[in-house]
């Protein structure tokens, strides 16, 4: 695996980077296990329906399990994170993606609650009982971590993105992929949305709904990839 034998810190973080896909699109997992994507797709009546090669096919609710959108995906094994695992954490998780974007980024996060935004704008639909499912969110940055701890080591993501609509009351998680891309582990994930002043949010193209997605889990489980993900409310 490439990522594994690059030398230089530039060629490994590029390597990294280069394993982050944004996410962008909308994954309905069944009953049965099995997982759709699809860039959107629109509710009617009582089904799912989207655009497929031939024509567009319809779902049941009733044989959908979750519907949820995909933040972003990483190509990012297990044994890859261990392999680069430092001493720690020194601090809470928190501290650690906020002092991450600032020397990453150059981006500091502003005392107190963000301002208040006024009502989410209205999802486009068109007339009758459609409603429009499409993503809201773009990936900014992403962090992923290993540290070495006294019970086998954790492992730290977090994702900060842009989002058109608000995110709180949503429920995140990141998946842990075996090879075959099918979840093994889904574990939650915290939302906080970031105090980013309004020189910044010009400078960088940030959003005024500025959130980081983040959260970390034992060290034990062996996966192959990962996707972050949240649920939608329909």
């Amino acid at each position: 695996m490439q990522k594994k034998i690059v030398a230089t810190l530039g060629v490994v973080f590029w390597a990294f980077m280069a394993s982050i896909a944004h996410g962008g699109d909308i994954m309905a997992t069944l009953h049965n296990g099995n997982t759709l994507t699809f860039p959107y797709c629109w509710k009617k009546g009582n089904e799912i329906k989207f655009d497929a090669p031939g024509g567009t096919v319809g779902l049941s609710m009733a044989d959908i399990q979750t519907i949820e959108e995909r933040i972003m995906h990483a190509d990012i094994d297990s044994q890859y994170l261990l392999s680069k695992a430092i001493e720690g954490p020194t601090g809470d998780n928190l501290v650690i993606l906020m002092d991450f974007l600032k020397k990453r980024r150059n981006i500091t996060i502003a005392e107190g609650k963000p301002t208040k935004q006024g009502p989410s704008p209205s999802k486009h639909s068109p007339p009758g009982d459609t409603q429009l499912i499409a993503p809201v969110t773009k990936l900014f940055d992403s962090y992923a971590q290993a540290f070495k701890t006294s019970k086998g080591g954790t492992i730290l993501i977090g994702a900060f993105v842009n989002s058109r609509e608000e995110l709180e009351g949503r429920k995140c998680y990141v998946k842990l992929l075996d090879m075959e891309k099918k979840t093994i582990h889904r574990q939650p994930l915290s939302i906080k949305r970031l105090n980013v002043p309004e020189e910044q949010q010009v400078k960088h193209k940030l959003s005024p709904l500025f959130y980081l997605i983040y959260g970390s889990f034992p060290a034990g489980s062996e996966f192959w990839a990962y996707d972050v993900v949240c649920e939608l409310m329909i």
